[in-house]
């Protein structure tokens, strides 16, 4: 192989790399539609492995057409380098062609958090896209065409996991078996 033909199979690869890379990150939004999100968390610091609630709010404006296809939630949780850690893509509990102008769409969902190896403030991005195509929506606010950074969760180490559960009734004292007195 001549200097050339070595030449051109790097920049052939190069291409190729570069095209590959730009697909994993998602399609950017083809079209931008008045459709406000937001979310509301029931805690902002959370230990790994634990539960969150998440209240998504979608608020649409007056001027909103309908939408003919159905479009799924996709929530991302990125690290402090942007880089994915976990999601929350889920179907809405209304069809998103059902969506009328000036309504607004709320549901809480509960997830836990993936034990995963970072620690640290995570920064959540939302958006609506096809499964099939991976075709986004544009929504309101949404600079980037990748989605809309609504908030924010920092992650604490799985040691601070503590679970509390209560039980109705009362239940009485134990002793040690060792010493009647320790209860």
């Amino acid at each position: 192989m001549n200097h050339l033909q070595r030449r051109l199979s790097q920049v052939g690869m190069a291409t190729i790399l570069a095209f590959a890379i730009g697909a994993c990150e998602g399609k950017k939004a083809s079209e931008v539609r008045p459709i406000t999100p937001t979310i509301e968390l029931n805690q902002s610091r959370a230990p790994i492995g634990s539960p969150i609630k998440i209240t998504y709010r979608f608020e649409i404006g007056s001027d909103f057409e309908p939408l003919e296809k159905d479009y799924k939630v996709f929530v991302h949780f990125l690290d402090s380098h942007d880089e994915l850690l976990f999601t929350d893509d889920h179907e809405p509990p209304q069809l998103v062609s059902s969506w009328g102008a000036g309504s607004t769409v709320e549901y809480t969902r509960t997830i836990f958090i993936p034990l995963y190896p970072y620690l640290g403030t995570t920064s959540i991005e939302l958006g609506l896209y096809i499964p099939e195509t991976g075709e986004r929506l544009g929504l309101a606010g949404d600079e980037t065409g990748k989605g809309s950074r609504v908030g924010e969760l920092t992650l604490l180490d799985q040691k601070e996991n503590i679970f509390l559960v209560y039980k109705e009734g009362w239940h009485q004292l134990e002793s040690s078996p060792e010493n009647p007195s320790i209860e």
